[in-house]
């Protein structure tokens, strides 16, 4: 079966978005990124203790999904903004009037995060 429109697009913001941006931090944090502000928030990182790194990390998640249910209650909020997915036949739907609440598509057992999201949280250093 097909995906849905709503698939799609819950698929490309957890792939492009949360996932990158997951990957993104932990790369600061190993010290793998080397522009000066990953470098200056590397230094940072490597002086907190191991609980604190163990907290950083268990929050960069949750931050970059708050972040994002803010975004989709934008999308839904402002009339004057319309998101939508081409499909392979032309189509273009609203994702808007697709869901019944695009920042609810995020949550549970079945919304984008579990389903599409590669990146686990993190539950601490070894």
């Amino acid at each position: 079966m097909p995906d849905s429109v709503l698939d799609r697009f819950g698929r490309l913001l957890m792939s492009e978005v949360r996932d990158r941006s997951i990957r993104h931090w932990k790369m600061i944090a190993e010290g793998s990124m080397k522009g000066e502000e990953a470098l200056r928030l590397h230094e940072q990182f490597s002086q907190m203790t191991s609980h604190d790194q163990d907290v950083a990390m268990m929050c960069a998640p949750q931050i970059i999904d708050i972040v994002l249910h803010n975004l989709l209650a934008m999308f839904n909020q402002e009339e004057d903004l319309e998101v939508s997915l081409k499909l392979g036949d032309g189509i273009v739907p609203s994702l808007r009037d697709a869901s019944d609440g695009l920042c609810g598509e995020l949550y549970s057992e079945e919304g984008w995060i579990a389903r599409f999201s590669r990146e686990e949280e993190e539950t601490g250093h070894s």
